[in-house]
């Protein structure tokens, strides 16, 4: 049976269940931390409620994993596996899509490179993943930086990738292959 909570020397990931709606309405409710994402900042606590009812359903379905960042019990932020995708019909991915974000007041401490790293550990030793993508607003250095810090390569330059507030927005992909993907 796969543990899906995820220690490193000062972080506990856990995955988000509806019970984490208050510990995250915060920041989900800061228009900071969104800003150069593809979400809006929460406008109610039932917002968040439901958000987090959402990514335990996605949880229970196997099409993601989000998890609660906690260093001594103060949330940090999400690191997540999104759009998990092994197969369909008769083709294999075994593939998924990383999307996080950290409340100002832990950036610039390393604990999203710390997370990061755990999380890529387990896509590729429990999960079996063989391919990780993520992307990223091209205007959101912070995140290309973590995304180079955890060795992923540029894939591509996607104009126009999204729409946000009436503004279209760049966004740069990167992917990261296991290197001991078993078939």
């Amino acid at each position: 049976m796969t543990n899906f909570i995820l220690q490193t020397d000062r972080l506990t990931l856990t995955p988000v269940t509806q019970t984490d709606a208050e510990s995250l309405f915060p920041h989900l409710s800061n228009p900071e931390i969104p800003k150069l994402m593809s979400w809006d900042a929460h406008t109610s606590i039932e917002q968040t409620q439901n958000f987090c009812k959402n990514l335990e359903n996605q949880f229970e379905l196997g099409s993601a994993i989000n998890w609660v960042i906690r260093q001594e019990n103060q949330v940090c932020g999400l690191f997540g596996l999104i759009a998990i995708k092994r197969t369909h019909r008769s083709l294999i991915y075994d593939k998924a899509e990383l999307a996080y974000w950290c409340a100002p007041e832990f950036q610039g401490q390393g604990i999203m490179k710390e997370s990061g790293f755990a999380v890529l550990e387990f896509c590729f030793t429990q999960l079996n993943l063989n391919k990780l993508m993520v992307g990223h607003h091209f205007d959101n250095q912070a995140s290309k930086r973590l995304i180079l810090a955890l060795e992923f390569q540029f894939h591509y330059h996607e104009k126009r990738a999204f729409k946000k507030h009436g503004k279209w927005i760049d966004c740069d992909f990167c992917q990261l292959f296991n290197p001991n993907y078993a078939d």
